[in-house]
């Protein structure tokens, strides 16, 4: 059995947007159906500052998450809500 270590939150730290995209792109593909660490490490990707990586994260969740996904949608919901109460 292989073991696969993908972690695009460990890769924000590189400047380079491709590279942490490139990791979730990855993960999509390797990670189970209903991953909880997959879907914890996409749902942080969702507040990147890389347009390019907040998409992939998105696909992300899509692909690992299944419908319905608690967690998932948690993840996103709580994101919806701007820090500025000022801000819809």
């Amino acid at each position: 059995s292989t073991h696969v270590s993908v972690s695009p939150t460990h890769s924000q730290k590189d400047d380079d947007g491709c590279v942490r995209e490139s990791a979730l792109k990855t993960l999509v593909v390797v990670a189970s159906k209903g991953c909880e660490a997959a879907i914890t490490m996409a749902s942080r990707c969702l507040e990147d500052r890389d347009r390019g990586v907040k998409m992939a994260a998105v696909q992300t969740l899509v692909g690992v998450a299944g419908k319905g996904n608690a967690a998932a949608m948690a993840a996103v919901c709580g994101r919806l809500e701007h820090k500025d109460e000022g801000i819809y």
